[in-house]
């Protein structure tokens, strides 16, 4: 049980969130195109034996386009960069080349903010890397256990935000549902189990030129970051159980 909770991988698709509604003269001075570069936070917890109960972590890095519809707005968006910060002497990855799909979500006003209509995202058996193994490759690298594991994976996301000097702030709440369908190791696949999660956050998103490109973004600084998930004082929405076929 302590490997199954070391190697648990936490597959969080990334939402994206647009600027609060301006007044229509600003709106008649917008770009043809607006691109938003984004980052979100996400921590949960694991219980390790001796080790007691350990943060975990992720990092995503996004870039999006802006389609306004009205008041509401949709985000088509895409990962540029998954960080998982290792855990106990545990670092597990994707594939460098895997390719991330678009995702379409969109946002209405709701009370003074945007509130997010909860999307799912979700792969099975379908190997989503091209590597010839089914679901999505993880390499795990472990004091003891090495080696890859393939997994699918569901999440449910919800999520809201603020206005807040010209980026747009806020929280996420992510269920998930991962589902191991075998690895390269005896180890990992006696250590590797299926499991549901719940894990919450904050993002950030800010404006950068049309034309901008995942590859210019992260050959420098990257132009936003979320705050600190820990000091988040408002709760995300309530949680909703998911299950992987």
């Amino acid at each position: 049980m302590a490997w199954k909770a070391m190697v648990l991988v936490t597959l969080v698709p990334f939402g994206a969130m647009a600027q609060a509604a301006a007044p229509a003269e600003a709106q008649a001075e917008r770009p043809a195109e607006e691109w938003w570069a984004g980052h979100q936070v996400v921590v949960g917890s694991r219980k390790i034996p001796l080790l007691g109960e350990l943060e975990t972590r992720s990092d995503t890095f996004v870039l999006a386009r802006v389609v306004r519809e009205g008041e509401a707005f949709v985000l088509e968006q895409r990962s540029c960069k998954l960080e998982i910060a290792k855990v106990a002497g545990v670092q597990v990855a994707f594939r460098d080349d895997m390719e991330s799909p678009t995702t379409r979500i969109r946002f209405r006003p709701e009370g003074g903010r945007y509130v997010a209509e909860p999307w799912l995202t979700a792969w099975a058996e379908e190997d989503v890397d091209h590597d010839g193994n089914p679901g999505a490759t993880v390499t795990v690298d472990a004091p003891i256990c090495n080696g890859l594991l393939y997994v699918g994976g569901r999440s449910l996301t919800r999520a809201r935000a603020e206005e807040h000097g010209g980026t747009l702030r806020g929280q996420v709440l992510v269920d998930v549902a991962q589902k191991i369908y075998g690895s390269s190791s005896t180890c990992l696949s006696l250590m590797a189990k299926d499991s549901e999660d719940e894990v919450r956050g904050t993002f950030a998103y800010a404006p950068v030129p049309a034309g901008s490109t995942c590859q210019s973004l992260l050959a420098g600084v990257w132009p936003v970051r979320a705050d600190d998930p820990r000091r988040a004082r408002e709760a995300a929405p309530r949680r909703e159980r998911i299950k992987i076929r």
